[in-house]
Protein backbone atom coordinates (compact mmCIF):
# COMPACT_ATOMS: atom_id res chain seq x y z
CA UNK A 1 0.00 0.00 0.00
CA UNK A 2 2.68 2.47 -0.92
CA UNK A 3 1.54 5.99 -1.63
CA UNK A 4 2.07 7.12 -5.17
CA UNK A 5 2.81 10.72 -6.05
CA UNK A 6 0.39 10.31 -8.96
CA UNK A 7 -2.50 9.30 -6.71
CA UNK A 8 -4.95 12.09 -5.97
CA UNK A 9 -5.56 11.16 -2.34
CA UNK A 10 -7.48 14.41 -1.65
CA UNK A 11 -9.87 13.51 -4.43
CA UNK A 12 -10.23 9.92 -3.22
CA UNK A 13 -11.08 11.06 0.30
CA UNK A 14 -13.65 13.43 -1.14
CA UNK A 15 -15.16 10.68 -3.28
CA UNK A 16 -15.37 8.36 -0.27
CA UNK A 17 -17.11 11.16 1.65
CA UNK A 18 -19.69 11.32 -1.14
CA UNK A 19 -20.04 7.55 -1.33
CA UNK A 20 -20.52 7.31 2.44
CA UNK A 21 -23.64 9.44 2.10
CA UNK A 22 -25.08 6.99 -0.43
CA UNK A 23 -23.69 3.79 1.07
CA UNK A 24 -22.63 4.27 4.69
CA UNK A 25 -21.07 0.82 4.98
CA UNK A 26 -18.11 -0.22 7.07
CA UNK A 27 -16.08 -1.03 3.96
CA UNK A 28 -16.65 2.46 2.54
CA UNK A 29 -15.65 4.01 5.87
CA UNK A 30 -12.57 1.78 6.03
CA UNK A 31 -11.53 2.69 2.50
CA UNK A 32 -11.92 6.35 3.35
CA UNK A 33 -9.76 5.89 6.45
CA UNK A 34 -7.08 4.20 4.36
CA UNK A 35 -7.16 7.06 1.85
CA UNK A 36 -6.83 9.54 4.73
CA UNK A 37 -3.80 7.62 5.97
CA UNK A 38 -2.23 7.58 2.54
CA UNK A 39 -2.84 11.31 2.20
CA UNK A 40 -2.02 12.50 5.72
CA UNK A 41 0.23 9.79 7.13
CA UNK A 42 0.00 6.69 9.26
CA UNK A 43 -1.15 8.41 12.47
CA UNK A 44 -4.04 10.05 10.65
CA UNK A 45 -4.92 6.72 9.05
CA UNK A 46 -5.00 4.95 12.40
CA UNK A 47 -7.10 7.74 13.87
CA UNK A 48 -9.56 7.53 10.98
CA UNK A 49 -9.69 3.74 11.34
CA UNK A 50 -10.93 4.10 14.92
CA UNK A 51 -14.31 5.05 13.47
CA UNK A 52 -14.67 1.58 11.94
CA UNK A 53 -12.87 -0.48 14.59
CA UNK A 54 -16.10 -1.24 16.44
CA UNK A 55 -17.94 -2.47 13.32
CA UNK A 56 -18.28 -6.18 14.11
CA UNK A 57 -19.04 -6.92 10.45
CA UNK A 58 -15.43 -6.00 9.64
CA UNK A 59 -13.88 -8.23 12.32
CA UNK A 60 -13.24 -10.96 9.76
CA UNK A 61 -12.33 -8.59 6.91
CA UNK A 62 -8.64 -9.09 6.26
CA UNK A 63 -8.13 -5.65 4.73
CA UNK A 64 -9.08 -3.95 8.02
CA UNK A 65 -6.30 -5.80 9.81
CA UNK A 66 -3.82 -5.47 6.92
CA UNK A 67 -4.31 -1.69 6.76
CA UNK A 68 -3.94 -1.49 10.53
CA UNK A 69 -0.70 -3.46 10.29
CA UNK A 70 0.56 -1.30 7.44
CA UNK A 71 0.08 1.94 9.34
CA UNK A 72 1.56 0.50 12.56
CA UNK A 73 4.62 -0.69 10.63
CA UNK A 74 5.07 2.78 9.15
CA UNK A 75 5.22 4.14 12.69
CA UNK A 76 7.72 1.53 13.80
CA UNK A 77 5.27 -0.58 15.78
CA UNK A 78 6.57 -3.92 14.57
CA UNK A 79 4.94 -6.05 17.29
CA UNK A 80 1.56 -4.41 16.73
CA UNK A 81 1.96 -4.73 12.96
CA UNK A 82 2.72 -8.44 13.27
CA UNK A 83 -0.34 -8.91 15.49
CA UNK A 84 -2.51 -7.11 12.93
CA UNK A 85 -1.09 -9.20 10.07
CA UNK A 86 -1.75 -12.34 12.14
CA UNK A 87 -5.40 -11.27 12.48
CA UNK A 88 -5.53 -10.64 8.72
CA UNK A 89 -4.09 -14.10 8.03
CA UNK A 90 -6.74 -15.67 10.27
CA UNK A 91 -9.41 -14.28 7.95
CA UNK A 92 -10.51 -15.84 4.71
CA UNK A 93 -8.00 -14.75 2.06
CA UNK A 94 -6.89 -15.91 -1.37
CA UNK A 95 -3.50 -17.58 -1.80
CA UNK A 96 -1.87 -14.47 -3.36
CA UNK A 97 -3.22 -12.35 -0.48
CA UNK A 98 -1.91 -14.90 2.00
CA UNK A 99 1.59 -14.74 0.47
CA UNK A 100 1.49 -10.92 0.55
CA UNK A 101 0.38 -10.86 4.19
CA UNK A 102 2.98 -13.45 5.18
CA UNK A 103 5.71 -11.29 3.64
CA UNK A 104 4.43 -8.27 5.58
CA UNK A 105 4.23 -10.33 8.77
CA UNK A 106 7.81 -11.55 8.36
CA UNK A 107 9.25 -8.10 7.66
CA UNK A 108 6.91 -5.36 8.90
CA UNK A 109 9.80 -2.91 9.17
CA UNK A 110 10.40 -3.12 5.39
CA UNK A 111 7.14 -1.24 4.88
CA UNK A 112 8.41 1.74 6.83
CA UNK A 113 11.92 1.62 5.36
CA UNK A 114 10.64 1.59 1.77
CA UNK A 115 8.50 4.72 2.09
Amino acid sequence: MAASNATAWDRLVSLYDDLAVLQPTGVVRLNRAIAVGMRDGARAGLEAMRAVADDTRLASYHLLHAAHGHFLAQLGGEAGARAAYTRALACRVSEPERRFLLAKFQQPRAVRDSE
